[in-house]
């Protein structure tokens, strides 16, 4: 029987392309979603396209919604 896991390492077990889950080893992932901050959003984005990301798709829905709630 295996050890049990925790949230994080279920997470990324769910998402590794390569390498082991082993502390200090490098890993690879795949990426579903990031949130980025509006100051650098637009560049955070450019860099994303740069490197071939399928979709790159500001989410102003999600600002909108903070806006809204004054935390923004």
């Amino acid at each position: 029987m295996s050890e049990p896991r925790n949230l994080t390492q279920k997470l990324l077990g769910a998402h590794l392309t390569e390498g082991d889950l082993v502390p200090g080893e490098e890993i690879d992932l795949t990426v579903d979603q990031i949130m980025i901050q509006d100051a650098t959003d637009s560049m955070t984005a450019l860099q994303f396209e740069a490197l071939g990301a399928d979709r790159v798709t500001p989410c102003t829905r999600f600002r909108g919604l903070l806006e809204r709630r004054g935390r923004f």
